[in-house]
């Protein structure tokens, strides 16, 4: 396949981090659009390769390839001299996986790739089919012998697709040119014959699964860039008769530490209800209609929104004092005078969660009013708040004379006052 597959010259070069800015009345051209592209495609591989590392994050495993049952070359090798086992002498396959490269770079693998030891190497694109039949004439070939280990690595390409035709500049004549208007994410599987010194050596870290000396000791230098783009996979050894012997997956690939399998279940308490305490002015501890009470509510697993809910019309929630999250509710509850004595039922409901089992409150008879009489109201005789009653006293003859004089002075008096109207002369 030559879709133009190209490689990084010298990705950990310090490169300016520049992208263009756009204004209005601009002229764009590629090579703005190409910088916008390229800038975050820098920062991406800088992240990866200085928080993430590089090598091989899962799957990417390299087994033998079974020989079908129908082909006549099953159980015998290039010469027709020693069993294979029923297995494909010189040929292995890398199944589907994803590797972060040494320079920053996502390397998808992803579909199974068939791959000749004999060969320098394929080139595959992420998420394309690789069932497509290879020509004998157009494979790269070497002059690789049997008995011996050979280093299956994998690095990233970038591959040039769609083509379009290109429009002739002024006059020309020349409309047949074409140019690659896609970038495709790639990879090449090939063929070493060792492994590299910085894969070989033994991880800095004694036991990966306790995360021992990720936080200890002063501040860490950063990672040197790596010399190559390789990611090694396994190494696999061939007899003489070009079967394979063996294939070691671990002795030579570096895996990146992966948080995907990483994950627990929340265990959310659902709300229980242990005590109710009722405060209310007085010697009773239940509810009573016609007054407001408050409650307060103890038990396990309340939110701090937790709500309170009470079956009986009537009975409602005033005001919500105080929440200790997940021990206390402490609420103002009112009751309408028109509610019958019993038994209420009510829970706790968390909003996000659970509900609580249902709880009874006691509401207790209204007591009847108290007076000489249901019409009126009751009278206080601790403290007198009204004139007291005073009795007329029987009048004798000289008081009645007494009075009649005054009677008759006020009269004179009043009259005396009044303005005399004047008559009007006749003209």
């Amino acid at each position: 396949m030559n879709n133009g597959c190209i490689c990084h010259s010298d990705p950990c070069s310090c490169e300016l981090l520049e992208r263009p800015r756009y204004f209005p009345r601009q002229l764009i051209s590629d090579t703005e659009m190409t910088l916008d592209q390229s800038y975050f495609r820098s920062r991406l591989r800088l992240h990866n390769r200085m928080l993430h590392g590089w090598g091989v994050v899962c799957g990417a495993r390299v087994c033998r390839v079974p020989a079908p049952a129908d082909d006549k070359s099953n159980g015998q090798c290039d010469n027709g001299a020693t069993d294979c086992d029923g297995y494909k002498p010189w040929k292995i396959i890398v199944k589907r996986g994803y590797i972060l490269g040494p320079y920053g770079d996502d390397i998808v693998v992803g579909c199974d790739h068939e791959v000749d030891l004999r060969t320098i190497g394929v080139t595959g694109i992420s998420g394309e089919s690789t069932e497509d039949a290879e020509d004998p004439w157009c494979c790269a070939t070497s002059t690789r012998q049997g008995d011996g280990c050979y280093w299956v690595a994998v690095k990233y390409k970038e591959c040039k697709a769609r083509p379009v035709r290109v429009q002739p500049v002024g006059c020309g004549c020349d409309d047949t040119r074409c140019e690659y208007s896609r970038w495709r994410d790639g990879y090449e599987i090939g063929i070493r014959d060792s492994c590299p010194e910085d894969q070989w050596t033994e991880p800095q870290l004694p036991h990966l699964s306790a995360f021992k000396g990720i936080a200890d000791g002063c501040i860490p230098p950063c990672p040197p860039c790596p010399k190559e783009p390789w990611v090694v996979l396994a190494q696999v050894c061939v007899d003489e008769n070009a079967c394979i012997k063996s294939i070691d997956n671990c002795s030579c690939r570096r895996l990146v530490v992966s948080f995907a399998h990483y994950w627990w279940k929340c265990d959310e308490e659902a709300p229980k209800i242990i005590e109710v305490v009722v405060k209310m002015d007085g010697d009773s501890d239940n509810l009573m209609p016609g007054k407001t009470s408050t409650v307060i509510i103890r038990g396990t697993g309340f939110a701090d929104d937790a709500q309170v809910s009470f079956a009986r019309s009537g009975v409602r929630v005033r005001e919500y004092v105080s929440r200790k999250k997940g021990t206390e509710i402490e609420v103002v509850v009112s009751v309408d005078e028109k509610v019958e004595a019993g038994a209420c039922p009510f829970k706790v409901i968390n909003p996000c969660g659970g509900e609580s089992g249902k709880d009874n409150i006691d509401i207790g008879a209204a007591q009847p009013p108290t007076g000489p009489t249901l019409g009126r109201p009751p009278i206080d005789r601790g403290t007198r708040t009204t004139k007291p009653i005073r009795r007329k006293k029987k009048k004798t003859g000289a008081t009645r004379k007494k009075s009649a004089r005054r009677k008759k002075a006020t009269r004179k008096r009043r009259t005396s006052r009044r303005p005399t109207r004047r008559k009007r002369k006749k003209t």
